[in-house]
């Protein structure tokens, strides 16, 4: 899984062998990081705790320091910023189509993003994904396929980006569109006759 911001971020010393005793840890790391703990777990609040984690271990009595041992590079990702959102449009469809839906926020940033929807209405779906493709203003994704005439609502309950980390959306951002149905057929048989016009 990612580690996000908000994420637990958990630190461990395996394989620590030496005089007897319980030995005394310090691990270091980025963002002024520090700990006494064997395993330290922490909240990574911030995107600047990504780096290397160091720790060095000393036994009691000897006073011997092992050599500074670090961690592979840890990432901390962004989780989408949707602070400035506002509420979407979608367009008018016809039955068999989908309809496109804009959204509106100068925060997201430019990129692709995945968003999930749900539809209420003549037509409904919970948890749908769709591809955002966004611009610095706005950016737009197209629904499902929509089978039944009549006003749907559809509602942005999340937003993912590349690095895997979502920030849910406030169920406030709805927008409402009409699916038009599509005209019967005309059936018969027509007849002309030489000289009329049709």
């Amino acid at each position: 899984n990612p580690l996000c911001v908000g994420s637990t971020l958990s630190l461990s010393a395996t394989g620590v062998t030496g005089f007897s005793g319980s030995p005394t840890y310090a691990w270091t790391g980025p963002n002024s990081f520090s700990s006494t703990a064997a395993a330290p777990s922490f909240t990574a609040s911030v995107t600047a705790a990504s780096g290397v984690y160091s720790l060095t271990v000393t036994y009691p009595g000897v006073g011997c320091t092992s050599a500074s041992a670090v961690t592979t590079t840890v990432t901390v990702n962004p989780n989408p910023d949707i602070s400035s959102f506002t509420s979407p449009s979608a367009t008018t469809t016809c039955q068999g189509f989908a309809s496109v839906v804009t959204v509106n926020s100068t925060s997201l940033g430019v990129g692709t993003f995945t968003v999930t929807y749900d539809l209420t209405g003549a037509n409904t779906g919970t948890g749908l994904t769709a591809t955002l493709s966004m611009g610095a203003t706005n950016g737009t994704f197209s629904t499902a396929i929509l089978s039944n005439a009549g006003s749907t609502n559809v509602t942005i309950t999340a937003i993912t980006n590349i690095y895997g980390c979502t920030t849910p959306v406030s169920s406030s951002n709805v927008a409402t569109f009409v699916v038009n149905p599509i005209p019967a057929p005309i059936t018969g048989t027509l007849n002309v006759c030489v000289g009329s016009t049709t």
